[in-house]
């Protein structure tokens, strides 16, 4: 006698599909967030590891200067000091396609503030005419707590901030609510708006 052998198909019913999807779009829900917290981590590290780049090329600069702080026109002035001129980009303005200028040419407009109100002055050469030169290091008192290079605060991408002095700053938070800052000792740290206050009026004479 010749047995019948069936073979039996099975599938997913519609309802387990479902319910695979719904599990998937949670993990998706939980996960999108924290892959941008990761990414833009990474890219404040390329713009913490910039500004270290520009502060020491300000200081070979300096020192190559009987002490003198670059001018208004540092980006250009420290050039020749730097690995590559788009140090003075931040990755995370382009991410956001805050930059409007040609980016083969990043010296024309850098993203990073300096602080020309405590490392330049301007006078008036002998024939009148406005000229701006940098001060000397021995001008600066606290090397630790005055700013050199910030990133620029953006509309929408900036809040206030007052310094212990009581001066209000527009603070950038292009980075997670806050921003990269160098200081003329060269250490880079990031600030929130409410952190200002450790840069101790660096940005008055």
């Amino acid at each position: 006698m010749k047995k019948n052998t069936g073979s039996t198909q099975t599938g997913f019913t519609l309802t387990e599909v479902l319910v695979v999807l719904a599990i998937l779009m949670g993990l998706l829900a939980i996960l999108l967030p924290v892959l941008a917290k990761v990414r833009e981590n990474g890219r404040s590290a390329t713009c913490q590891s910039n500004l270290k780049q520009i502060a020491l090329a300000i200081q070979q600069y300096t020192q190559d200067s009987d002490g003198r702080f670059p001018n208004d026109a540092w980006a250009y002035q420290i050039s020749s000091y730097l690995k590559r001129n788009d140090s003075v980009r931040c990755p995370t303005r382009r991410w956001l396609a805050l930059d409007t200028v040609d980016s083969n040419q990043p010296l024309f407009a850098p993203d990073y503030l300096y602080n020309t109100a405590k490392l330049s002055r301007a006078r008036h050469d002998s024939r009148g005419s406005l000229l701006f030169e940098g001060e000397h290091e021995a001008t600066v008192l606290n090397t630790s707590t005055t700013f050199m290079n910030a990133d620029e605060p953006q509309e929408g991408y900036s809040a206030e901030g007052s310094s212990s002095c009581g001066d209000t700053l527009l603070a950038p938070n292009l980075h997670s609510g806050g921003g990269n800052f160098s200081f003329v000792d060269g250490h880079v740290k990031w600030l929130t708006p409410d952190g200002i206050s450790e840069m101790e009026c660096s940005s008055t004479k």
